[in-house]
């Protein structure tokens, strides 16, 4: 079997191969590939540390497995892709999201979620202006804006949550007679 069974192809897909959804992230177009997005990964989770390492990995799989879809419907004039660097950059946006505006968090830490977006937006600038040259790994750009998509969106949730359980929480404490915890 090749890499153009497990791919995502657009055609393939309206043919009713519907597994390349689950499949097209794992599968890359060279080992050069594959170690880039590797050593992304890597570098991602370093930045953010040993506590969210599961979390990133299950924010890892829920965007490799989304971005195929929202390809699909955002982008149809994609007709084949492969590689995991659309989750990736979903992820590194899905942590600056919740970071951000994370309003119990350090103001340092905020403030790195901001460079962090900041950073994603240049970097997705910079592909939109000076598209890859080069043949041999192609960069589908609009699978970067995807991802940078759904994870910001998933980030503000994961904000919206924390800032729900906080306020939930100390109405709790409030109702039952406890003295209000002051935020971290």
């Amino acid at each position: 079997m090749s890499l153009q069974t497990f791919a995502y192809a657009r055609d393939a897909l309206a043919e009713g191969q519907w597994w390349r959804i689950a499949t097209a992230s794992v599968v890359h177009v060279s080992a050069v590939h594959l170690a880039m997005n590797v050593a992304a990964l890597v570098a991602v989770l370093a930045i953010w540390g040993a506590g969210r390492q599961r979390q990133g990995m299950t924010v890892l799989a829920v965007l490799a497995l989304a971005q195929w879809p929202a390809a699909w419907w955002l982008a149809p004039d994609l007709a084949w892709g492969a590689g995991m660097s659309g989750a990736l950059h979903g992820l590194v946006a899905c942590w600056c999201v919740a970071d951000a505006s994370d309003g119990a968090a350090p103001r340092a830490w905020r403030r790195f979620g901001a460079a962090g977006l900041a950073g994603l937006g240049i970097k997705l600038g910079a592909e939109a202006a000076w598209p890859s040259v080069d043949a041999t790994l192609p960069v589908a750009a609009e699978l970067h804006w995807i991802g940078v998509a759904l994870g910001a969106t998933l980030g503000l949730g994961f904000a919206l949550g924390r800032a729900w359980r906080a306020r939930t929480t100390r109405g709790r404490r409030i109702r039952s007679g406890a003295a209000p915890s002051r935020p971290h």
